[in-house]
């Protein structure tokens, strides 16, 4: 499904070019549908590539995602023009009273520093702070994920002897997270890290939990357990390339890298790398925004979906998800005509209620040119098991959700 950033942003073109549904901003705003808001502080100095990569796997959600850049205002980024911070990003200042659905705080080559001295330290840690009363959820990657666990529980990082960089092996830990639906007991995934968190810390932190792991470079996904914050240790944004520019300019530096494990064939690196990014391990992302574009899911708080779509003229019918139960209130009326909108007929909800539980009294679901079509209210419901019919329709004997009722 679409992704909706700005038109003149230089990953627009690149995305349109690899197919992928880029949205202008006045298409989206004329859609009746909620956007995704996801905010995305790019720590990174190659800003451009970084946001093209994670805009690149937001793509594959089933909802259109709307997205924020955000920049440090304390540390003057050098690898990419004023012009494009000035116009494409924004400071804490611009987004304090601002809520979100996601936050990506991404990884940054500071590494090897100690946290206090980066320059830009008590700035991130405000927005972190921040993010604990104004995002759904967050999800830290690599070092963003080690400055997360130091900042919130106290956990130390701490030098390896070497580099972990190629794709690795791993296997769950704790198969039945949703953020890895999907996933295979084992899966390759990519790392490009100096330093380390160790797991026993991680375990003797009583809110967060293990997820994914691997044998050979310890941790890859820790979660907190009230499913708030993420921590993934690799780069599961990174493009099937990435690994080879890394080595490429490390050797330009005389550096003398390590060819990345399990990346060239034969581990030659003049060979194509191998295809393994194509695993789970790089979906993190868009599962992460499907799971967030799921209402009332545990990452999810309530009252936020805003916007409903436009009533056809027939009078609507809502579901109770047993999983978790629907919000009720007495919108029971039949609608004078199909350009009323829902948020102007019928009384303020107490608590928003999601749009894709509501159907037709026969169980159809929303016609095309309405929440974005049948497809994506199909995908939603069925992520939170309620149950079809074989004709398409809702199977409402099971799960209707009756008027008057509240929780």
């Amino acid at each position: 499904m679409p992704i909706r950033i700005p038109d003149a942003l230089p990953a627009a073109a690149q995305l349109e070019s690899e197919n992928i549904f880029v949205m202008t901003e006045y298409r989206a705003l004329h859609q009746d549908i909620r956007p995704l808001r996801v905010l995305i502080l790019n720590l990174m100095p190659t800003k451009i590539a970084t946001e093209t990569q994670i805009m690149r796997k937001l793509s594959n959600t089933p909802l259109q995602v709307e997205v924020d850049l955000l920049r440090t205002k304390t540390h003057e980024a050098t690898h990419v023009s004023a012009g494009h911070l000035e116009t494409f990003y924004r400071t804490f200042d611009d987004i304090r009273d601002i809520h979100y659905d996601g936050l990506i705080i991404t990884g940054a080559p500071v590494e090897q520093m100690p946290f206090e001295e980066v320059d830009y330290w008590p700035e991130l840690c405000q927005i972190m702070d921040w993010s604990t009363t104004h995002v759904h959820s967050t999800l830290h990657i690599c070092w963003g994920a080690q400055a997360g666990l130091y900042h919130h529980y106290g956990i130390q990082k701490y030098d390896l002897p070497a580099k972990a960089s190629g794709v690795f092996e791993h296997y769950l830990v704790k198969p039945q997270s949703p953020l890895v639906r999907g996933f295979d007991d084992r899966f390759y995934a990519v790392h490009s890290r100096n330093t380390d968190v160790r797991r026993e810390d991680v375990e003797a932190e009583p809110q967060l939990e293990v997820v994914a792991v691997s044998d050979e470079v310890g941790l890859y996904i820790v979660k907190s357990t009230d499913s708030r914050r993420f921590f993934v240790f690799g780069h599961p944004e990174y493009d099937t390339d990435t690994l080879r520019l890394e080595y490429e300019r490390d050797v330009k530096r005389g550096l003398n890298p390590q060819v990345p494990a399990h990346y060239f064939p034969g581990d030659d690196p003049t060979a194509e790398p191998a295809k393994r990014l194509a695993q789970p391990g790089s979906a993190v992302l868009h599962q992460l925004a499907e799971l967030l574009c799921i209402p009332n899911h545990p990452l999810r708080c309530p009252g936020h979906l805003s916007f409903m779509p436009r009533s056809t003229g027939s009078r609507p019918v809502s579901l109770q998800d047993r999983r978790p139960p629907m919000v009720s209130w007495p919108f029971w009326q039949d609608t004078p005509g199909p350009a009323a909108s829902w948020d102007r007929q019928w009384p303020a909800p107490r608590r928003a209620c999601p749009c894709h539980r509501v159907v037709y009294r026969d169980g159809r679901l929303s016609p095309p040119d309405i929440f974005g079509g049948p497809g994506i209210q199909r995908f939603l419901l069925k992520q939170e098991g309620v149950p079809f019919l074989a004709d398409g329709r809702v199977d409402l004997s099971r799960c209707l959700w009756t008027a008057g009722h509240e929780e």
